[in-house]
């Protein structure tokens, strides 16, 4: 199964371990922002552009888009949007809005979200993997 996980940038380690573990489990990502500079780049457009192109493709090619709520953050809400238009359009990603709270959007209550309300690392492995083994 291809997963990707948007998160605000502060949460690139927390990512990364939840890469791993997706990885461990036998998926793969479509894409992993973590190990790029940061990525607001904004003086330098063609970069900029080139990541947002990259990222939005990597969310459609997705089958799990896995989005962590954590306060703040810019970048995970167009994630999460990409994400959404993929499950209309085209039945995928299945979309997991994952924290504590997982209620600082409207759309982490759109009908094509399932809201997991709790820790990540431990949401991920005790409730998300469990559901991607029976996809």
């Amino acid at each position: 199964m291809k997963v990707y996980v948007s998160a605000k940038w502060q949460l690139k380690d927390v990512v990364s371990e939840m890469q791993r573990m997706i990885i461990d489990e036998g998926h793969s990502l479509t894409a992993d922002w973590t190990t790029r500079a940061f990525a607001r780049q904004y003086d330098k457009f063609a970069l900029s552009g080139q990541y947002a192109d990259e990222e939005a493709k990597a969310i459609l090619e997705a089958d799990v888009l896995i989005h962590l709520s954590d306060m703040g953050g810019k970048g995970k809400y167009v994630d999460l949007g990409c994400g959404i238009t993929g499950a209309i359009l085209q039945e995928h990603p299945k979309i997991y809005v994952v924290g504590n709270p997982a209620d600082e959007s409207q759309f982490y209550f759109h009908p094509k979200v399932k809201r997991i309300v709790g820790e990540p690392i431990y949401s991920l492995e005790k409730i998300i993997l469990p559901e991607m083994r029976t996809l």
